[in-house]
């Protein structure tokens, strides 16, 4: 499988850019130029990240494994979204104590507590979506080794 710069550049970029726009919206006043532009960085610095430290090398190995399709790129994206809120409920759980002392209830009861909450999942959703993004960019079909790949260039 080859990486599509293009698609790289284009997929992570929407689900931040939904985000602030939603969050814009449903703010009162202020400066709304400046809260999207801060926002949105922070966003595409999740994102991006994301993207490349865990959804490009874990696409690159399922390649190898297994063909990849739409369901499974999909499917990876969810449980890689999902991944990626572990470390934003861990600071939660840490701070979440009464009067500043240690937490009442085990890290995994707070996650499934949580479970329910739009912002949790909200990260496995854009996961899906990034993933899916990035495979319809590329321009991919089940069992596509990438040699249709935008500009030729790959990464191994």
């Amino acid at each position: 499988m080859k990486i599509d710069w293009r698609a790289l550049l284009l997929a992570p970029v929407f689900i931040p850019t939904l985000y602030c726009l939603a969050f814009v919206m449903s703010a009162s006043g202020g400066d709304w130029l400046m809260d999207f532009l801060i926002i949105f960085a922070i966003g595409c610095v999740v994102s991006y990240g994301a993207t490349l430290l865990l959804l490009l090398p874990v696409l690159l190995v399922a390649a190898r494994i297994f063909t990849l399709n739409m369901p499974r790129v999909c499917m990876l994206g969810a449980a890689l979204g999902g991944l990626t809120y572990l470390p934003l409920g861990w600071l939660m759980y840490r701070t979440s104590g009464p009067d500043s002392g240690p937490p009442t209830a085990t890290f995994i009861d707070q996650i499934l507590a949580q479970l329910a909450d739009p912002l949790t999942l909200s990260f496995p959703v854009a996961g899906l979506v990034t993933a899916a993004l990035y495979w319809v960019f590329a321009g991919r079909q089940a069992g596509d080794d990438g040699a249709s790949s935008g500009d030729g260039t790959s990464m191994p």
